[in-house]
């Protein structure tokens, strides 16, 4: 299915999505319409569903002490900068 018309899709992989026209998002969350479930959102329920993969997903992911410090108190300045890694998921 094509979106362009109504869903601005960035080229670049970090980049966010963004409706062109906001009135869209009005119209899929508007209460009165629950009845229409191919074109309602669920607000409450899209976040909750967003929250809950979220944790999910950082629950699996992020690691205690990655950078191996002695301490979880050492300021940044005394940490030598090969310590320190970044690594994108």
């Amino acid at each position: 299915m094509d979106l362009y018309a109504i869903i601005h899709i960035p080229k670049e992989d970090n980049g966010k999505l963004r409706l062109h026209h906001l009135s869209l998002r009005d119209f899929l969350v508007d209460a009165t319409r629950r009845n229409h479930k191919d074109l309602h959102v669920d607000e409450k329920g899209a976040h909750t569903l967003l929250l809950t993969s979220y944790l999910r997903l950082t629950s699996a992911t992020l690691k205690e002490n990655i950078c191996n410090l002695d301490s979880p108190s050492i300021l940044l300045a005394e940490v030598e900068k090969n310590q320190i890694q970044f690594e994108l998921i």
